[in-house]
């Protein structure tokens, strides 16, 4: 039976496009006020336009600073009152041989992908704790159970740091009805046409020698995966780390 979020409040971060724009959709379509994320309003509004759903509320910020993500929280809860879920989307990466990482570029991925998926959840839970109740979701990635493979180091170390700050939030928060999951996708092919056929090119020669195949571009299907995650209905084992991969 699908969960109804209605009632509920739910951020997507990072969801103009890919997972989480797919996974906001989703959302929106079960009921929720979904406020949707990103770096610039004007990209925001748009999306929400398309998605044609009065129960989005878009919000901008740049994660460079990891503490405008709590900041964001604090805004979804002062304009709703609520925040129900919470999904750290936002984040990002580069296929890098190790040793063309540098000190600067290994900290700007740590404060994109781990410090604001901290600073979020940390502002999230104190909300959720006392309401008793409530959702958090964590996007990592398969690069965070081994080596980075086409990503580089700097990605797979905060992916997996995120799998850690999950597990370790998720036995301290259960007892209080809040739950915190995380979602291991493999790799998605961008939707738009362009970025596909470069990414197809680059493809070409590393999925062959992958043990994970690409899957396809993000849509309802896709953020079906770890809708059930994020549910505040739903049944989430605290602290489980999922993978996605195409069967």
């Amino acid at each position: 039976m699908t969960p109804s979020l209605s009632g509920q409040v739910i951020l997507v971060t990072g969801s103009t496009r890919g997972i989480g724009r797919a996974t906001a959709e989703a959302a929106a379509a079960l009921g929720a006020t979904v406020a949707v994320h990103g770096r610039e309003l004007a990209q925001v509004e748009a999306v929400c336009g398309e998605m044609g759903s009065e129960s989005v509320l878009p919000l901008a910020a740049d994660f460079d600073d990891a503490e405008n993500a709590a900041s964001l929280v604090d805004d979804v809860v002062e304009r709703c009152g609520r925040i129900d879920g919470l999904v750290n989307n936002a984040g990002g990466g580069r296929p890098v041989a190790f040793r063309g990482l540098d000190l600067e570029s290994w900290r700007a991925t740590q404060r994109v992908n781990l410090e604001a998926t901290f600073a979020a959840s940390r502002a999230a839970y104190k909300v959720m704790r006392k309401a008793r109740g409530g959702s958090i979701v964590n996007m990592a990635s398969l690069a965070a159970h081994g080596p980075g493979g086409w990503m580089g180091a700097d990605y797979a170390a905060s992916k997996a740091g995120m799998v850690s700050l999950t597990r370790s939030l998720a036995l301290e928060a259960a007892r209080f009805g809040v739950r915190c999951n995380a979602v291991s996708p493999g790799f998605i092919r961008p939707g738009d046409s362009r970025q596909r056929r470069v990414v197809d090119v680059w493809l070409s020669h590393v999925v062959s020698r992958s043990p994970v195949s690409a899957s396809p571009a993000p849509s309802a299907r896709t953020s079906s995966r770890s809708g059930p995650a994020c549910s505040p209905v739903a049944a989430a084992s605290p602290g489980s780390s999922r993978s996605t991969r195409r069967r």
